[in-house]
């Protein structure tokens, strides 16, 4: 699924299909799903595109560059104990077309669902992509079309035990990688206080033979200061 297709192709996965065919001359890029069908014409003729992961905060425009992760179930952590967990994220799907970098951004489109919420007060707070996950002591196995695995390294630097129910990242700062099976990221956070922490995303694979997806926010040459995040109002 993810990576470099020489066109014409036709892929069915998860209810949708997306294709590059010939019609009139021209080639025609279609996405057919729940969400209806989507048409482009291509007359770059011969150029492959890229289907890859891209970080979740696309769509239904840019709303937001914060993720929230609720934990199915909270964690408790002893003092000065780090631990590392899995929880699932989701992602959204990019489909790019270029011979060589930079790519040009076609369509993007989710097979997960989507929905935002607030973290913190409604004058101060973060609108935040919101997403609910389970939390796993070893290397889950999920629904790698729908969602990916973060590996979650949780470091509590207080001189109390503290309950984690959630976790908000920079999905602007995501290093996404792939394989045939997974979509995987990597994050730390530094519990300081007993309803505050601070994140940030880190570039680490699962194995050397991952490859690195695309940064959305980098292409379109965004300028991030940070992708670290201060959670001040509760973890």
């Amino acid at each position: 699924m993810f990576g470099k297709h020489t066109v014409p192709f036709v892929l069915e996965f998860e209810g949708a299909v997306v294709s590059v065919q010939p019609e009139n001359g021209h080639l025609i890029y279609r996405r057919q799903g729940e969400s209806g069908v989507l048409e482009k014409n291509l007359l770059h003729h011969g150029k492959p595109l890229h289907i890859l992961p891209v970080e979740p905060v696309n769509l239904p425009k840019n709303i937001t560059p914060f993720l929230m992760i609720e934990f199915a179930r909270s964690i408790f952590l002893g003092s000065k104990i780090e631990e590392t967990v899995y929880v699932s994220f989701p992602y959204e799907i990019g489909v790019f077309i270029s011979a060589r970098k930079p790519y040009e951004v076609i369509d993007i489109f989710s097979l997960a669902t989507q929905k935002y919420t607030l973290y913190g007060e409604p004058k101060s707070g973060l609108v935040c992509r919101y997403w609910k996950s389970a939390v796993f002591s070893k290397e889950p196995e999920l629904f790698p079309l729908r969602e990916g695995i973060i590996h979650l390294t949780i470091k509590n630097t207080t001189a109390d035990w503290v309950e984690i129910r959630k976790l908000v990242l920079n999905a602007f700062g995501m290093k996404i990688y792939y394989d045939k099976k997974r979509v995987v990221q990597s994050a730390h956070m530094k519990i300081v206080g007993p309803r505050s922490a601070e994140t940030d995303l880190l570039v680490s694979p699962f194995s050397r033979a991952m490859n690195k997806s695309i940064e959305l926010f980098s292409l379109r040459k965004q300028i991030i200061s940070t992708t670290h995040v201060m959670m001040r109002d509760g973890i």
